[in-house]
């Protein structure tokens, strides 16, 4: 199955609602796949065996859920490069919860193992 994450973007609303808000630093889950494609990331899911299409600023969520990011860190930086404002600024908690939902990340007390890069350069792998 192919999922089309919704973009991402700013501001992360203090008001304590939803996931994306309640767990400290976020990372990429254990076993996912992460291949490039030319607008976003292809991301498989062996656990779950589903597939996921993320969108560039998806997928630039993606990439800052590195275990030293938290959901405000996260809304800070792409503010900072779409400017505060923008449609974005309503969308990073959706595309966070989502992408906690979906399981592609997690709060890093959840979390025993880093990302490395495969050999093979095929992408990003967990486990």
């Amino acid at each position: 199955m192919t999922d089309q994450l919704p973009a991402a973007g700013g501001m992360v609303r203090g008001d304590g609602a939803g996931p994306a808000r309640g767990g400290g630093m976020l990372v990429h889950s254990d076993g996912i796949e992460i291949s490039p494609v030319a607008d976003g990331y292809v991301v498989y899911h062996p656990g779950r065996d589903r597939v996921h299409h993320l969108n560039p600023t998806a997928a630039l969520v993606l990439e800052l859920c590195t275990g030293g990011n938290t959901a405000t860190d996260i809304g800070a930086a792409l503010r900072a490069v779409f400017g505060p404002g923008k449609p974005v600024d309503s969308q990073i908690g959706p595309c966070i919860d989502q992408l906690l939902s979906e399981g592609l990340i997690q709060h890093i007390s959840n979390v025993s193992t880093h990302c490395t890069q495969k050999p093979s350069g095929k992408g990003l792998t967990r486990g």
